[in-house]
């Protein structure tokens, strides 16, 4: 038997390994810092590459989504695993660390600098009673690939998941997060206040001949769909998955899911695409996708000078990296940059938003106008209330 992984020959032997055999420990198909029991059969994974992927892949299943946290990190120990009192005093300040962290994490997230520069920071919303992460993290995306790869290695061979899913391996394999935007995943998150535990399962997937294409993985928090393809995850394909799972007989594990009216309502995550500044010098008239969160231009622009008003220094917008004002467009707004270096007034542009002035408001009049995503390729219908700078 060869390792998925590294493809060297293993051994379940530990006394039988050798510079080219190598030793194969139990290789949990979900993490056991998950709750994770059920393991594959011992030789597909060699105890090597089954800690460094633990260390650097599996580690970020429980740190990269605001629901994995809440359920998983209150203790670092494994469940059923005995932990001493020094770990147990260290656990509870982490804790509290954790909790302060994600308190401030939203104020943090606007002062630090654009949207799609910053790495996982949560959008901390609750809706329906229901923590929602609305940012795509790419640490997670693979280490949720991952936990997919090994409910499908479970009942295939190494040479089957190979040739099926070369792609998928290589994206979980590879010591970087280069092409996480082809890796999008959709959550449908649990009721805040119906905390459930159970050993976390993939509950259904999506065939095309026959060869899954889409897997959703249970876990007590959330759902997740995870493709086994590169970009396979579109909304439609999030759809028909929600639609099998509605009306499968699984209907007691996923009533905690539910929403008021009985639907899964899934959430669509997918690495959002950094904006270009108009090389006309104008600003882009900007809206947002309703499936993917992310910033579209709307294909109007709105020239500087007829939204450039003075300003009592206070800007309250977001940042992000379609729009952004100049040092001469905050003169002409009257902001006092006296005895600030270059540095401090990039820095300081880097973190404003452009204001929504009266002006603006009157100049836009648009009505149901439609365009296509320029990440998920999902049609956006807006007018002048959608729109921003």
């Amino acid at each position: 038997m060869k390792c998925l992984w590294c493809g060297f020959q293993t051994t379940t032997d530990k006394t039988s390994a050798t510079e080219t055999v190598r030793y194969a420990n139990k290789e949990h198909i979900f993490p056991e810092a998950v709750e994770g029991k059920k393991t594959l059969e011992q030789g597909k994974v060699c105890h090597l590459c089954n800690e460094r992927l633990g260390q650097y892949v599996d580690a970020n299943l429980k740190q990269g989504n605001l629901a994995m946290i809440r359920q998983y990190q209150e203790s670092s120990a494994i469940k059923g695993k005995p932990i001493g009192k020094y770990r147990d005093r260290k656990d509870k300040a982490r804790k509290e660390a954790e909790i302060k962290y994600l308190e401030d994490r939203s104020e943090r997230k606007k002062s630090i600098g654009r949207e799609e520069d910053v790495v996982n920071f949560t959008n901390y919303l609750h809706v329906d009673g229901r923590p929602v992460d609305l940012d795509f993290d790419e640490k997670f995306s693979k280490a949720l690939l991952k936990c997919a790869v090994n409910a499908l290695y479970d009942q295939r061979s190494q040479e089957t998941m190979q040739n099926t899913y070369p792609d998928a391996l290589d994206f979980v394999n590879k010591p970087n997060y280069e092409g996480s935007r082809s890796w999008p995943y959709a959550a449908c998150y649990s009721h805040i206040f119906r905390r459930v535990s159970f050993e976390p399962t993939c509950i259904a997937r999506t065939e095309l001949n026959n060869t899954p294409v889409a897997v959703a993985l249970l876990f007590p928090c959330a759902v997740f769909l995870v493709g086994m393809y590169p970009n396979i995850l579109d909304w439609k394909l999030v759809q028909n998955l929600k639609r099998s799972l509605e009306e499968s007989g699984d209907s007691e594990m996923l009533e905690h899911f539910r929403s008021a009216t009985s639907e899964l309502n899934f959430y669509y995550l997918k690495k959002h695409i950094p904006g270009v500044p108009d090389p006309s010098g104008a600003f882009h008239l900007l809206t947002k996708c309703r499936i993917c969160q992310q910033v579209n231009p709307s294909g109007f622009g709105i020239s500087r000078s007829s939204v450039l008003e003075p300003t009592d220094g206070f800007f309250s917008h977001a940042s992000h990296s379609w729009n952004s004002y100049t040092k001469d467009d905050l003169v002409t707004m009257g902001v006092n940059l006296d005895g600030m270096s270059v540095e401090k007034i990039d820095s300081f542009i880097r973190r404003i938003g452009i204001k929504m002035t009266e002006n603006f408001r009157s100049l836009t009049n648009i009505i149901d106008c439609v365009r296509a995503c320029i990440n998920c390729g999902e049609q956006i219908t807006f007018s002048s209330k959608d729109c921003f700078l």
